[in-house]
């Protein structure tokens, strides 16, 4: 067994306290020498009370059935034990004497014949009459009174990290349950010791179990030491019990998980270890992380670049590529190519279509996602499948090599696409109503969209406002003629979309009044309110918009 410092400091301060309290000895030698062997008409109960000479609250009684030939030794340390369940009753020829645990938990050890039976919530002896047994149940019933009060007093740990980090590497290890042997390892990241790894295998080492979580990502109030059956065990979880815990089998990459269970040889063992992870944990939740909000665009754009590249999970391995668009320094090109299954998807975005949205990572099954979503779920995403098949969507999703990574571009992100937001509403699409103007006349012209080609022009009428917007389905040979005045456009309806692969601009009339002419093939149709121009993509579409209403507005004020 591996005794550490604390152990000894906390091992003194129980002597001490002990030591000062001399009623308390009175009652541990009255316990041992008025627990006695007990008959009824058929079994003598040989019965012996003992404590830990180190450690006085740690009680054991061994009683030995003369009937069956068989010992058990139930321990329990006394501030386990609620002084108000300490309670005897008659059983037949003999007095029975129970002790129940604090919450009812199993924390009597039981052994029969030198093996761990299980662990149970009740201490229980005999007595061979009432008194007796009155005067034993109040001997133990003033042991666990004092360990209560004491309690806070009975466990120290450091508040020194790196020392917490010695001290649990040395708390971790091999763990013996009857004819069971589970061996465990602890290790910490030599750069960032938040980063914390738990190694769990059998005997012979041919079934691995490996953990690697950030400590900060554990729940503190989660850590409760417990038993199940013979075995003592710590319960990791992570926090909101997200699966942020890397594991892997046999050197192979399995699920990500949101809990762990280390084995420990004793609940005395448990105790020690479970205070040193709780106040590992809380200091680091304590340390200061990264602030990326003074980050300028060229250093998340940099970290960015660095940090989202080839991913390998076991057989699978998957190629990505980021990159900024060179015709516009917001849009950025995110290429992925699974290797494994021989496909490749291009998204195309706007960083500042994620607007104020957080940037979240998370894992599935076994790997991790950084998660990208447009303000408003509009669908203002262009993905490409294999540089043929084209749709928008509102969510895209990166591959990250570790949460670690995931963490920091998620971060980084929010505050690349926050710059890029400012960066677009700062800037001037158009100096004035003339550039706007003859943006909408040049730019609108023919689309190739998939398969199918519209041809397509903006025409200036008889009055500054009056319009006239032509389109020509070339693959079924329609033709439309949509004329309409500025004027009884609606500026705020004036908006940017996605359709399939399309990107389109919607004009919409005030109040949806029926003001705009329609022609289909030369021939007057019904009047409408609304129509949609066709864009080659989102920035030109984007583009359109504004100068659409800048057009509209310098209309309305004449």
């Amino acid at each position: 067994m591996k005794i550490t410092y604390l152990t000894i400091t906390a091992i003194f301060l129980i002597a001490n306290l002990l030591a000062q309290d001399q009623e308390l000895e009175e009652k541990l030698d009255f316990l041992k020498e008025n627990t006695v062997p007990v008959k009824d008409k058929r079994t003598e109960y040989r019965q012996t009370f003992s404590y830990d000479p180190e450690n006085y609250l740690l009680l054991s009684i061994s009683i030995v059935d003369s009937r069956k030939g068989e010992e058990i030794i139930m321990s329990v340390n006394a501030i386990d034990i609620n002084p108000f369940l300490v309670k005897f009753e008659p059983s037949k020829e003999v007095v029975e004497i129970t002790a129940g645990t604090n919450g009812g938990r199993d924390l009597v050890k039981v052994v029969e014949d030198g093996e761990i039976q299980n662990y149970d919530d009740e201490l229980v002896f005999y007595a061979s009459g009432i008194e007796e047994a009155r005067q034993l149940a109040d001997a133990l019933k003033a042991v666990a009174e004092y360990a209560k009060d004491n309690s806070e007093s009975l466990i120290s740990v450091s508040n020194d990290k790196q020392t917490l980090l010695n001290e649990i590497d040395n708390a971790i290890q091999e763990v013996k349950v009857n004819d069971d042997v589970y061996v465990q390892e602890f290790s910490f990241d030599s750069e960032n010791n938040n980063i914390v790894t738990f190694k769990i295998s059998n005997a012979t080492g041919d079934e691995v179990e490996q953990f690697t979580v950030n400590i900060a990502d554990l729940n503190l109030h989660k850590i409760d030491f417990e038993t199940d059956r013979e075995e003592v065990v710590i319960p990791v979880v992570t926090k909101g019990e997200r699966d942020l815990i890397a594991y892997t089998e046999n050197g192979e990459t399995g699920n990500y998980t949101n809990e762990l269970e280390l084995k420990v040889n004793s609940i005395e063992e448990a105790r020690m270890l479970e205070a040193q992870l709780e106040a590992l944990v809380a200091l680091a939740e304590k340390e200061e992380t990264v602030d990326y909000s003074s980050f300028s665009y060229q250093q998340c754009l940099d970290i960015l670049q660095n940090n989202i590249g080839q991913v390998v999970i076991n057989q699978d391995a998957y190629d990505q590529e980021f990159e900024i668009s060179p015709d516009n320094d917001l849009v950025f090109i995110y290429t992925l190519n699974d290797v494994s299954e021989g496909e490749k998807y291009e998204y195309v975005v706007n960083a500042a279509d994620f607007g104020k949205v957080p940037v979240n990572f998370d894992t599935d099954k076994n790997s991790v996602l950084i998660e990208l979503k447009t303000a408003g779920d509009r669908e203002l995403i262009r993905v490409t499948e294999n540089n043929e098949d084209v749709d928008y969507e509102s969510e895209m999703k990166i591959r990250s090599p570790d949460v670690e990574t995931a963490r920091e571009v998620a971060a980084v992100f929010s505050r690349f696409n926050q710059l890029a937001l400012e960066k677009m509403e700062k800037s001037v699409a158009f100096p004035d109503v003339s550039e706007a103007e003859n943006y909408v006349l040049s730019a609108v012209a023919d689309v190739v969209v998939e398969t199918d080609t519209y041809q397509q022009s903006l025409e200036k009428g008889s009055s500054e406002c009056l319009l006239k917007y032509n389109l020509t389905d070339v693959s079924d040979d329609t033709r439309y003629v949509y004329e309409f005045n500025l004027k009884d456009v609606d500026v705020n309806k004036i908006h940017f979309e996605t359709d399939g692969a399309e990107a389109l601009v919607t004009i919409q009339i005030k109040g949806e009044n029926d003001l705009v002419q329609v022609y289909e093939n030369g021939e007057a149709d019904d009047f409408t309110d609304e129509f949609q121009i066709k864009a080659k993509d989102l920035e030109q579409a984007r583009k359109l918009e504004t100068a659409f209403k800048m057009m509209t507005e310098s209309c309305m004020e004449n």
